[in-house]
Parts: structure tokens; C-alpha cells; sequence
């Protein structure tokens, strides 16, 4: 059996080397993977019972489980109690009107507290994937307002749209990268990076989901919505950095540029998820949600904040044209075949902000760090593929989530080379090109 599992990966590992030859940075990071991953699982099918390392507390009741659960180590009760909870949409009261029951304290023949049980559930980023259920709208967070909401960091120009003050913006961005996010703290538990990168990620998945189906356009006309949205989506996703405990103990400076490196290519495949989650998982459809509220179909449409005249738009649109259609070939269509589940996307996000040799000026501590914490979300990704997913033959989906991750990458960096090029020969107005958050 060992020997038919490994020339099957080492097949896959030869054909990932062809493939990913215009890249010798791919080349390295996914052979480093399919190797990781290739002795994860031969070690799961092999093995007739679990490793005592992958025993861990259940992040709600403390019992000792093996096992991921809604996408965070929690045993089968507890797990069985958010599923039932949530389907039934049950709304309880707290035993002790306080809110704040102790969980680990059990009293026999006394159930624990419904309430603060759920709470906890739902704090330590209990999720349900909607993959087999019909898209549905989640309400809008409701946690602290950002501290940018009472503050004139947007100013109307000309009565069109708003000028962002962005020296004022990252500063913002700077003060939410200093310290851990508070539901980090709040949760009283030890949580491992990839429930860490969770928690945050669920935060901003509740910040910009749609209130209901929109109807495609190809011409966004409210341009101050799109504003409004991406400053609190900026400070999310700030929050979202910091919520790595590796990543904290780097100089602010390296969390900065690691963050300039990530929110532009974290955004396209955060509301790739999300339209997916709204729109389903055809593949020939080409709408995008731009923010909570714009749906625009990227191929037919196009968006800028810059003004422009009629010919500089559509010069702008004949020039991005190309770069939509590599989107939806290389990251949207294999996003859509794998049906994507929200871990996997945790999984392609942290590949993202981790994915540091082509940053600049970045301490030899933050590479350093980087292999540290891809080894331990691995470790993770194999305990949710062959736990949770029931799937310990799951090296070809790594495969593709690291392409997707690589490509999305790519062509960022396409982009800003197109928007270079219009600069140089004045081919449309690039207002936003200096802005400081758009260079890497």
C-alpha cells in the first residue's frame, strides 16, 4: 500500500514541477508541501488509531477531544450542540443571569449552561460551511465600532466621491497592528494559528457580507459606498494580521509590509468566498461583490476611483480586460470546481501573508518565521482533511489551494505593473498609484 500511495504522489509531485516551471518561488514552496504533506498522509492512512499529539481540549468544555469540529478542536457534544443550536435557531438565558458561566466546571446531572455555552461556540469561531445548503445572508457584525467611524478620514470632493486621507488611514492601520485583536484575548484559551487567523476571518466575513442577492452591474455609480465599506475593511483586515501570535513578535515595521503584501490579495479571494457563498459555484459566471452592496460582472464591467474621461475609460477597460480573464482562468474557476470550504480559505490566506521573499526590506527573522508557521498550519490543515473532512488522500487539493494562492499573487503584481505602464505613458489617470498602501 505504501508503495502505490507514494508513486501516486510522487506522480503528482513531478507534474506540479512541469506545471509550475515559470515560477522557481512556486517550484519551491509547493514541493516543500507535497513533501510535508506527502508523509502526513501516508502517516494517516497507514495508522490504524490517532497520534496522542493530535489530543487537544475542546476550546468549549475543555474535555479532551481529537478532532476538529466546525472548523475549531471541539468535541462531539459541543459540536452536536452549535449544529443543533443553530438549525433550530434556539435563544437561551444564562443559569446564572451572568453571562459568564465557568464551562470546565461540570456538576453531574446538571447540564451546563445553554447560553454561555453557545456564546463560547461563537467565540471561538465555530462555523457552519454552507456548501451543501442554499446561500443564505448573515446579519452584520456586531462587534466594537472601528475606531475610524467618528473620524473625518473621508472628505467629499466635488460633490463625487470621497478623498481618503491616507497618511490618517495607516496610521489607523499601524495602531490595530500593535496589539492583539480583543476577541483574541477574550476567548481564555490557547488557540493554534490557523484558529487564530479563523476567529479574524469570520469577523470580516460578517463585516462585508451583502444583505441580499444584488443585481449584477457592470458601472458602479455609487463610488462612496465602495469607500465607506473599505476603510472598516481595511482596520478588519489589519485585526486579521495581528491576530497571529508569530507574527507579533516581528518589529512593526516587518508587520507593515507584510500587511501592504497581503490586504490587495487577500480581498480577491475574500470576496471570491463570499459571492460564492451568495451566488453559488458556476463557473461561467463573471460577477465579483466589490463591496457589501456592488455586485460587477468583471468581464463585461469595470471599476476605478480614479476620474476619468470616456477614452481613458475605455483604454482602462481594453487594458484590464486580459487581466479579468486570467482572474476567472487561474483563480476563480479552480476556486469554484473545488467548492472551496472557509478553512481552506484561512489555509490560501495564510500561504498569502506568509509568503514573504519577494517583500522588501523585510527582516531575516520574518523568513525565518515563515517556514515555522507554515509547518504548523500544515500540521492543522492535516488534522481538518483527515478528521473533519474524513479525507486523508487530500494532497491534490493542497495542490490546487497553493496554485490559487500563487496566482492570485501573480497578478497583483500584473496590476501594478499595468498601472506603472499608464503612468509612464499617460494612458489614463492613476490618482491612487502613489498611495503608499498600493506598493509592495
Amino acid at each position: 500500500m505504501t508503495k502505490i500511495y507514494s508513486n501516486h504522489y510522487v506522480n503528482m509531485l513531478d507534474t506540479a514541477r512541469i506545471e509550475s516551471q515559470c515560477s522557481n518561488s512556486y517550484t519551491f514552496v509547493l514541493t516543500s508541501f507535497f513533501l510535508h504533506f506527502y508523509f502526513l498522509s501516508i502517516f494517516s492512512v497507514m495508522s490504524d488509531s490517532q497520534p496522542e499529539d493530535f489530543s487537544d481540549p475542546c476550546l468549549v468544555c475543555g474535555t479532551s477531544t481529537k478532532g476538529l469540529h466546525f472548523q475549531v478542536s471541539s468535541c462531539r457534544a459541543c459540536a452536536a450542540f452549535f449544529r443543533r443550536s443553530t438549525k433550530s435557531k434556539r435563544v437561551y438565558k444564562c443559569q446564572k443571569g451572568t453571562g459568564n458561566c465557568d464551562l470546565t466546571k461540570k456538576v453531574k446531572g446538571k447540564p451546563l449552561c445553554r447560553f454561555c455555552r453557545m456564546k463560547k461556540c461563537a467565540a471561538i469561531g465555530m462555523s457552519v460551511e454552507l456548501l451543501n445548503d442554499p446561500p443564505t445572508f448573515m446579519p452584520p457584525s456586531t462587534s466594537e465600532p472601528s475606531p475610524i467611524a467618528t473620524t473625518p478620514i473621508a472628505t467629499l470632493d466635488k460633490g463625487e466621491i470621497s478623498v481618503v486621507d491616507w497618511s490618517t488611514m495607516i496610521d489607523y492601520i499601524k495602531q490595530n497592528l500593535i496589539k492583539e485583536p480583543e476577541y483574541i484575548l477574550s476567548v481564555g484559551v490557547k488557540l493554534t494559528e490557523l484558529q487564530r487567523f479563523q476567529l479574524g476571518l469570520n469577523k470580516i466575513l460578517s463585516y462585508g457580507w451583502p444583505q441580499k442577492n444584488y443585481p449584477v452591474t457592470t458601472v458602479v455609480e455609487n463610488k462612496q459606498n465602495v469607500i465607506d465599506f473599505y476603510i472598516p475593511y481595511l482596520i478588519h483586515i489589519a485585526q486579521l494580521v495581528a491576530c497571529s501570535e508569530l507574527i507579533m513578535k516581528l518589529s512593526l515595521d516587518d508587520r507593515f509590509s507584510m500587511f501592504k503584501h497581503f490586504w490587495i490579495n487577500f480581498q480577491q479571494v475574500e470576496r471570491l468566498f463570499t459571492t460564492c457563498q451568495v451566488r453559488g459555484y458556476d463557473v461561467n459566471d463573471t460577477a465579483v461583490f466589490l463591496d457589501n452592496k456592488n455586485i460587477l460582472d468583471m468581464v463585461k464591467g469595470d471599476f476605478s476611483m480614479c476620474i476619468m474621461t470616456d477614452e481613458e475609460r475605455q483604454r482602462f477597460y481594453e487594458m484590464n480586460l486580459p487581466l479579468a480573464k486570467l482572474y476567472f482562468t487561474y483563480i476563480a474557476t479552480p476556486f469554484k470546481l473545488l467548492k472551496t470550504t472557509q478553512t481552506e480559505l484561512a489555509f490560501i490566506c495564510i500561504l498569502i501573508l506568509w509568503d514573504v521573499r519577494e517583500i522588501k526590506n523585510l527582516s531575516s527573522d520574518a523568513v525565518q518565521l515563515a517556514s515555522e508557521v507554515i509547518e504548523k498550519v500544515s500540521l492543522e490543515m492535516h488534522q481538518y482533511y483527515t478528521f473533519e473532512m474524513r479525507n486523508p488522500i487530500y494532497a491534490d487539493r493542497i495542490t490546487k489551494l497553493t496554485k490559487i494562492a500563487h496566482d492570485v499573487q501573480r497578478l497583483s503584481q500584473d496590476r501594478r505593473n499595468l498601472t506603472t505602464m499608464a503612468q509612464m505613458f499617460n494612458l489614463f489617470n492613476t490618482d491612487l498609484s502613489d498611495n503608499e498602501l498600493l506598493l509592495d
